[in-house]
């Protein structure tokens, strides 16, 4: 798997199952796109055709593992905004000045 331009190495990719992994390229490709990944979990299980608790185990496992940070945006008893998933020591405006 390719992010900014370098490959991720196999031996953190093979800690991920094959629905793990679809799970990291729908969120390396939001993050790619936008700068960061703020899908819902739903939206991500959908577009990686993988439930629910696959997408909360993949993340859990990415953020262990160094792939990615989660930033969370809770709001008290309202509902809160997604959680922000970015790429450790890479900024939002990296991807934008590439563009």
């Amino acid at each position: 798997m390719r992010h900014e331009g370098r490959e991720l190495p196999n031996a953190s990719l093979s800690i991920f199952t094959r629905a793990e992994l679809r799970v990291i390229r729908v969120i390396f490709s939001a993050i790619l796109s936008e700068g960061q990944c703020t899908k819902r979990l739903d939206e991500i299980a959908a577009l990686a055709s993988a439930s629910r608790s696959t997408v909360r185990n993949s993340i859990k496992e990415a953020i262990y593992h160094g792939i990615l940070e989660r930033r969370e945006r809770r709001f008290g008893n309202a509902v809160s905004e997604p959680n922000v998933l970015t790429v450790p020591g890479i900024t939002s405006d990296r991807y934008h000045d590439a563009a």
